[in-house]
């Protein structure tokens, strides 16, 4: 059975007790979250279980992605600041200067954050899922 949303798409096979969640990003990627139950919970697994687990773990791998491409950015705009540093034109109080360094901040300050959030996310999922199993 499928549920399809344009940015959320999970199937459930009741079958084999499987979930699949595909989160879409507007620019394109996808993120895949999987969840099987195991053999022996058969009698007791249910759908929204197995989206919930699916969902985390597509979350997880989509802020994973999003850290990744913070780290990208904040290196071009350290290796730009380097060489603006180096001009001659530089002058440390210019709003030019002042807003790429803040630009730099930024994005430390959200790549330490997602971190945070990654760990977080990790941590509830780990949490239901002993909670499912007891």
């Amino acid at each position: 059975m499928k549920n399809k949303d344009k940015n959320f798409i999970s199937v459930w096979d009741d079958e084999h007790k499987y979930a699949r969640v595909v989160i879409s990003h507007p620019g394109g990627k996808k993120y895949l979250g999987l969840a099987h139950c195991h053999p022996d919970d058969f009698d007791v697994c249910s759908r929204l279980v197995g989206e919930t687990i699916a969902t985390k773990r597509a979350l997880i791998e989509a802020l994973k992605d999003y850290q990744k491409d913070c780290k990208k950015e904040l290196k071009a705009l350290q290796n730009f600041y380097y060489t603006v540093n180096k001009s001659k034109k530089y002058n440390r109080n210019g709003y030019m200067e002042k807003m790429l360094y803040r630009r730099m901040m930024q994005f430390e300050y959200d790549i330490e954050n997602i971190g945070i959030m990654i760990k977080e996310v990790q941590v509830q999922l780990k949490y239901y899922i002993e909670q499912k199993d007891n």
